[in-house]
């Protein structure tokens, strides 16, 4: 992970070399120069200030407004391309017109937590909750369960 300077401390940074630039043959030669002293890399300084020289118009290139909006589309875009492939796996069995057997279904759920997407999921207290239950006790419906399994006696 890049270290994160204040944004005080890259201002300064920046406007020393500024002020400094022409003393030096490049900007390179003035980063490596200056850098040290302000106790950052010389890389990270050229790119500070490249980015306010765009900013700022001097050069070409993405500004840093544009690049944050760049950075959030890509984010986008990737979570709905990740949307796609798992809608186009998941209608894969469907065109054939039939419903997939049952160790289909199981692969392709195996298939999809493996390469990291995440579906409801019961949690083991709920599986216990629901195995402590009474056979008898309602549920959150308002049904007894053993009613619904029981067949109805005939009316004669």
């Amino acid at each position: 992970m890049p270290k994160q300077y204040p944004k005080e401390q890259r201002d300064r940074a920046v406007r020393m070399l500024l002020d400094r630039l022409d003393d030096y043959p490049s900007m390179y030669a003035a980063c490596n120069a200056i850098a040290p002293k302000l106790g950052i890399g010389p890389e990270t300084l050229r790119r500070w200030t490249l980015q306010v020289q765009i900013d700022t118009g001097g050069r070409h290139g993405p500004t840093s407004d544009e690049r944050a909006e760049i950075k959030t589309l890509k984010s986008k875009v990737r979570d709905l391309e990740e949307a796609n492939e798992i809608l186009k796996q998941a209608s894969m069995p469907r065109c054939e017109g039939a419903r997939p057997s049952p160790p289909l279904i199981c692969e392709f759920i195996d298939a999809m937590r493996a390469q990291g997407f995440a579906g409801r999921v019961r949690s083991a207290q709920s599986r216990v909750s629901r195995a402590a239950r009474s056979p008898h006790e309602p549920t959150k419906h308002g049904k007894n369960p053993s009613r619904l399994t029981e067949p109805s006696p005939t009316r004669t």
